[in-house]
Protein backbone atom coordinates (compact mmCIF):
# COMPACT_ATOMS: atom_id res chain seq x y z
CA UNK A 1 0.00 0.00 0.00
CA UNK A 2 1.05 3.68 -0.68
CA UNK A 3 0.99 5.74 2.79
CA UNK A 4 1.03 9.41 3.16
CA UNK A 5 2.06 10.62 6.23
CA UNK A 6 1.60 14.40 6.96
CA UNK A 7 2.50 16.97 9.45
CA UNK A 8 -0.05 19.26 10.74
CA UNK A 9 -0.25 22.81 9.61
CA UNK A 10 1.01 25.65 11.29
CA UNK A 11 -0.72 26.37 15.01
CA UNK A 12 -0.22 29.58 17.39
CA UNK A 13 1.98 27.08 19.90
CA UNK A 14 4.05 26.59 16.63
CA UNK A 15 4.93 30.27 16.73
CA UNK A 16 5.27 30.54 20.18
CA UNK A 17 7.77 27.25 20.26
CA UNK A 18 5.39 25.67 23.40
CA UNK A 19 5.85 22.22 23.81
CA UNK A 20 2.18 21.75 23.09
CA UNK A 21 1.72 18.08 23.11
CA UNK A 22 -1.55 17.46 24.42
CA UNK A 23 -5.30 17.23 23.05
CA UNK A 24 -6.83 19.21 22.23
CA UNK A 25 -3.52 21.68 21.42
CA UNK A 26 -3.90 25.13 19.82
CA UNK A 27 -5.90 26.00 16.94
CA UNK A 28 -4.53 26.64 13.48
CA UNK A 29 -3.05 30.19 12.69
CA UNK A 30 -4.19 32.61 9.62
CA UNK A 31 -1.45 31.11 7.94
CA UNK A 32 -2.23 27.94 8.86
CA UNK A 33 -5.10 27.68 6.99
CA UNK A 34 -3.38 28.33 3.74
CA UNK A 35 -0.99 25.88 4.18
CA UNK A 36 -4.60 23.74 4.61
CA UNK A 37 -5.53 25.25 1.75
CA UNK A 38 -2.35 24.84 -0.25
CA UNK A 39 -2.51 20.99 0.75
CA UNK A 40 -5.76 20.17 -0.40
CA UNK A 41 -4.97 21.80 -3.73
CA UNK A 42 -1.49 19.84 -3.86
CA UNK A 43 -3.00 16.20 -3.30
CA UNK A 44 -6.11 16.72 -5.06
CA UNK A 45 -5.37 14.11 -7.76
CA UNK A 46 -4.02 11.80 -4.67
CA UNK A 47 -6.37 8.63 -4.78
CA UNK A 48 -7.03 8.72 -1.10
CA UNK A 49 -9.10 6.17 0.45
CA UNK A 50 -8.81 6.44 3.78
CA UNK A 51 -7.66 9.02 6.01
CA UNK A 52 -6.45 8.97 9.61
CA UNK A 53 -5.67 11.49 12.32
CA UNK A 54 -4.29 11.93 15.69
CA UNK A 55 -7.53 13.69 17.96
CA UNK A 56 -5.62 17.79 18.63
CA UNK A 57 -7.49 20.22 16.83
CA UNK A 58 -4.66 21.26 14.33
CA UNK A 59 -4.42 17.56 13.01
CA UNK A 60 -8.11 17.31 12.78
CA UNK A 61 -8.43 20.56 10.38
CA UNK A 62 -5.60 19.51 8.37
CA UNK A 63 -7.34 16.16 7.78
CA UNK A 64 -10.72 17.59 6.81
CA UNK A 65 -9.40 19.44 4.04
CA UNK A 66 -8.55 16.41 2.29
CA UNK A 67 -11.12 14.19 3.77
CA UNK A 68 -14.42 16.23 2.55
CA UNK A 69 -13.95 16.65 -1.10
CA UNK A 70 -13.67 13.05 -0.86
CA UNK A 71 -16.39 12.11 0.78
CA UNK A 72 -14.36 10.22 3.34
CA UNK A 73 -14.83 10.76 7.43
CA UNK A 74 -11.50 11.36 9.32
CA UNK A 75 -10.70 8.36 11.56
CA UNK A 76 -9.30 10.21 14.88
CA UNK A 77 -6.82 7.87 17.08
CA UNK A 78 -5.13 8.88 19.85
CA UNK A 79 -2.12 6.47 19.25
CA UNK A 80 -1.29 9.32 16.25
CA UNK A 81 -1.07 11.96 19.06
CA UNK A 82 2.12 13.60 19.58
CA UNK A 83 4.89 12.56 21.66
CA UNK A 84 3.85 13.46 25.29
CA UNK A 85 5.93 16.64 27.10
CA UNK A 86 5.22 15.26 30.39
CA UNK A 87 5.50 17.77 32.94
CA UNK A 88 7.40 20.35 30.76
CA UNK A 89 3.74 20.34 28.70
CA UNK A 90 3.33 23.93 27.05
CA UNK A 91 6.54 25.41 28.63
CA UNK A 92 8.34 27.89 26.37
CA UNK A 93 11.72 27.66 28.37
CA UNK A 94 14.50 26.62 25.90
CA UNK A 95 16.24 24.12 28.11
CA UNK A 96 13.22 21.90 28.38
CA UNK A 97 12.68 22.47 24.26
CA UNK A 98 16.09 21.35 24.04
CA UNK A 99 15.59 18.47 26.45
CA UNK A 100 12.54 17.56 24.09
CA UNK A 101 14.51 17.11 21.13
CA UNK A 102 17.26 15.70 22.46
CA UNK A 103 14.97 12.76 23.56
CA UNK A 104 13.49 12.40 20.29
CA UNK A 105 17.61 12.44 18.80
CA UNK A 106 18.13 9.37 21.62
CA UNK A 107 15.11 7.59 20.14
CA UNK A 108 16.33 7.80 16.69
CA UNK A 109 19.88 6.39 17.86
CA UNK A 110 17.66 3.36 19.55
CA UNK A 111 17.81 4.38 23.51
CA UNK A 112 14.35 3.99 23.67
CA UNK A 113 13.65 3.81 27.20
CA UNK A 114 14.80 7.56 27.23
CA UNK A 115 11.48 10.00 28.41
CA UNK A 116 10.85 13.26 29.59
CA UNK A 117 9.65 14.03 33.73
CA UNK A 118 6.00 12.60 33.61
CA UNK A 119 6.39 11.86 29.66
CA UNK A 120 6.16 8.36 27.74
CA UNK A 121 9.16 6.22 26.42
CA UNK A 122 10.03 5.49 23.33
CA UNK A 123 8.69 2.38 23.39
CA UNK A 124 5.14 3.61 24.59
CA UNK A 125 5.33 5.97 21.67
CA UNK A 126 6.41 3.75 18.77
CA UNK A 127 4.08 1.31 20.15
CA UNK A 128 0.77 3.11 19.71
CA UNK A 129 1.63 4.43 16.32
CA UNK A 130 2.40 0.87 15.26
CA UNK A 131 -1.25 0.02 16.12
CA UNK A 132 -3.10 2.57 14.20
CA UNK A 133 -0.95 2.15 11.56
CA UNK A 134 -1.76 -2.14 12.02
CA UNK A 135 -5.38 -0.92 11.32
CA UNK A 136 -4.61 0.91 8.45
CA UNK A 137 -2.86 -1.47 6.54
CA UNK A 138 -6.07 -4.22 7.88
CA UNK A 139 -8.75 -1.91 6.29
CA UNK A 140 -7.94 -3.25 3.42
CA UNK A 141 -6.79 0.29 1.61
CA UNK A 142 -4.12 0.82 -0.97
CA UNK A 143 -3.51 4.46 -0.33
CA UNK A 144 -4.08 6.24 3.02
CA UNK A 145 -2.87 9.60 4.43
CA UNK A 146 -2.41 10.22 7.97
CA UNK A 147 -1.96 13.17 9.90
CA UNK A 148 0.13 13.50 12.80
CA UNK A 149 3.02 15.55 14.73
CA UNK A 150 6.52 16.50 13.70
CA UNK A 151 8.42 14.12 16.48
CA UNK A 152 6.36 11.73 16.43
CA UNK A 153 6.65 11.19 12.55
CA UNK A 154 10.58 11.65 12.68
CA UNK A 155 10.76 8.85 15.64
CA UNK A 156 8.46 6.27 13.86
CA UNK A 157 9.90 6.83 10.40
CA UNK A 158 13.14 6.86 11.85
CA UNK A 159 12.63 3.61 13.39
CA UNK A 160 10.53 2.00 10.83
CA UNK A 161 11.20 3.19 7.27
CA UNK A 162 13.89 1.70 5.27
CA UNK A 163 15.47 3.43 2.67
CA UNK A 164 15.53 6.25 4.84
CA UNK A 165 18.75 7.70 5.35
CA UNK A 166 19.37 8.55 9.03
CA UNK A 167 20.30 12.39 8.68
CA UNK A 168 16.72 12.84 7.40
CA UNK A 169 15.00 12.49 10.09
CA UNK A 170 17.81 14.00 12.45
CA UNK A 171 18.23 16.96 10.36
CA UNK A 172 16.15 17.60 8.06
CA UNK A 173 12.70 18.19 10.09
CA UNK A 174 9.35 18.14 9.01
CA UNK A 175 7.93 21.44 7.99
CA UNK A 176 4.23 22.10 8.44
CA UNK A 177 2.20 19.88 6.23
CA UNK A 178 5.29 18.42 5.43
CA UNK A 179 5.27 14.92 4.15
CA UNK A 180 6.82 11.41 4.19
CA UNK A 181 5.61 8.60 1.71
CA UNK A 182 5.98 4.74 2.54
CA UNK A 183 5.06 1.93 0.61
CA UNK A 184 4.56 -1.44 2.00
CA UNK A 185 2.35 -4.42 3.40
CA UNK A 186 3.09 -3.50 6.95
CA UNK A 187 5.64 -5.70 8.24
CA UNK A 188 8.05 -3.59 6.25
CA UNK A 189 7.83 0.29 5.08
CA UNK A 190 10.13 1.58 2.24
CA UNK A 191 10.69 5.68 2.16
CA UNK A 192 10.17 6.73 -1.20
CA UNK A 193 9.93 10.67 -0.63
CA UNK A 194 10.82 12.92 2.69
CA UNK A 195 9.13 16.14 1.78
CA UNK A 196 11.16 17.84 -0.89
CA UNK A 197 14.01 14.74 -0.94
CA UNK A 198 13.22 12.06 -3.49
CA UNK A 199 14.31 8.81 -2.47
CA UNK A 200 13.69 6.45 -5.67
CA UNK A 201 13.40 6.91 -9.07
CA UNK A 202 9.87 7.89 -10.27
CA UNK A 203 8.31 8.45 -6.56
CA UNK A 204 5.51 11.00 -6.91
Amino acid sequence: MDLLLIRHAQTHSNLTRALDTAVPGADLTDLGREQVARLAEDLREEPLEGIWSSPTTRARLTAAALAEPRGLVVQEREGLKEIGAGDHEMSVVEEHGSLYRQMVLDWLAGRLDRQLPGGEDGLAALGRFDAVVEEVVASGVDHAAVVAHGAILRAWCGARAAQLPAELPREHLLPNTGRVRLVGDGSQWTATRWDDVVLAPGAP
